[in-house]
């Protein structure tokens, strides 16, 4: 995970950090503030890469950024180095020719918008690199500055409103994958739950027939302890499903933290720190209790995992005001004042294709019998059920954060109800 250290906050006490992060993992997306349009010029003729260059230079001035190279091989090199927003593409080059050199770049740099810049006046031409992937076709010596800069900027443009039409299409089969499988999961689950209803029935009338001395009686206390444990998987698979029935209540995170720090250290082992960053006097939050401590737990849980030698988990507590921009297109919530609670550790991290997967049931990273891939899916479905928000950050080897979002109320918070 990238260094994120310490976050300035506004006025609102909204970290600004939390607020770009949330509206990335929202929607799937990682979005950087340019310093002007940044343009590869790749032309094999010098004095026609530089007539090109001084034409920009001249309308664009200081608005755009603008770089040389003279082959396909050195333009591929630059791409690794700082990918451009815009390439000038000529389609004759030392080391490509035709639309070979279009192909290769846009494999290479889908993030980077075409415009062909070419000497060949052929429609056919260029419809075909069209069809490739490039933005506009421009021939040489029919064009001023104006005409040139205006085919750069609405090649990025058009390009980031592809890039963004493709956002959304993945996000909307994401949201519906998982709305599916949550429908087949909580469906199957009430189903198992009515048979072990039944099971578990008569396993305690058996139980109650049953003399102490009998031996039969320890098989039926078996049968017992394994409805149980099939009943704890069925309110997970509920939880995820969103079809559990909550008890909300209007809670102060800072007081449960505070509350499960003993129980969360003896869970994590003595190799592993529990630390705390809590903010002064956040807002309180209107949620079951209960699932609460179980979404910390699981989270938790899932931190220590990732730290096989040791390590740090953090969890914090802040303020935080979303709108719509940092909501971005997590169905069913809506932006306002939220209350945000971050489980952070520096282990292994994740990488694309774990985090893809995350929150599916039975989804699991680790090794056979070591768990049953129903704890973040049960932290997702707990988290949407309260009208709230996840977002996850992590790269290999750089460690992850967990970020749950839930709205903020201004009710005092509940007294704990007495133990039964």
């Amino acid at each position: 995970m990238a260094d994120r250290g310490d976050a300035a906050e506004d006025g609102s006490g909204e970290r600004s950090e939390d607020r770009d992060t949330v509206g990335r993992a929202a929607r799937g997306e990682g979005e950087v503030t340019r310093q002007g349009l940044g343009v590869l010029l790749i032309e094999d003729q010098a004095d026609e890469a530089t007539a090109l260059r001084e034409l920009l230079e001249e309308v664009g001035g200081e608005a755009l950024r603008i770089d040389a190279v003279a082959s396909l091989g050195a333009a591929i090199e630059r791409l690794a180095e700082a990918p451009p927003d815009v390439m000038l593409l000529d389609l004759t080059l030392p080391d490509a020719s035709d639309l070979e050199g279009l192909r290769r770049l846009r494999r290479e740099a889908p993030g980077s918008a075409i415009v062909v810049v070419t000497g060949l006046d052929d429609e056919e031409m260029a419809l075909a690199a069209l069809e490739e992937g490039a933005e506009d076709y421009l021939v040489k010596g029919r064009f001023g500055g104006d005409t040139l800069l205006r085919a750069v900027r609405y090649a990025d443009s058009r390009h980031q409103v592809e890039r963004r039409l493709r956002e959304q299409e993945a996000i909307l089969r994401q949201v519906q994958k998982m709305d599916a499988v949550g429908r087949l999961a909580g469906g199957v689950a009430h189903d198992f739950n009515n048979l072990l209803t039944a099971i578990n029935g008569y396993a305690e009338l058996l139980l109650l027939q049953l003399p102490a001395d009998s031996p039969a009686r320890k098989d039926a206390e078996e049968i017992r302890r394994a409805g149980d444990r099939a009943s704890a998987l069925t309110r997970q698979l509920l939880a995820f499903s969103r079809r559990q029935a909550l008890e909300p209540r209007v809670v102060d995170l800072n007081a449960m933290v505070g509350g499960m720090q003993a129980m969360l250290r003896g869970i994590s082992g003595r190799e592993v720190v529990v630390a705390t960053r809590l903010a002064p006097r956040p807002g309180r939050v209107r949620a079951d209790p209960g699932q609460l401590e179980q979404v910390i737990l699981n989270l938790v849980v899932n931190a220590r995992d990732a730290l096989p030698d040791g390590g740090t988990i953090t969890l914090e507590t802040a303020d935080v005001d979303l709108g719509r921009e940092a909501v971005g297109d997590d169905p069913g919530t809506r932006p306002g004042r939220y209350v945000m609670l971050a489980v952070r550790d520096d282990g292994t991290g994740m990488d694309e294709t774990t985090l893809a997967h995350l929150f599916e049931p039975f989804f699991t990273t680790k090794e056979k019998g070591k768990g049953t891939g129903l704890g973040l899916s049960t932290v997702y479905g707990i988290v949407k059920q309260s009208e709230g928000l996840i977002a996850v950050d992590s790269q290999p080897g750089r460690g992850s954060a967990f970020r749950v979002y839930l709205p903020r109320v201004d009710a005092p918070a509940d007294e704990p109800s007495p133990p039964a």
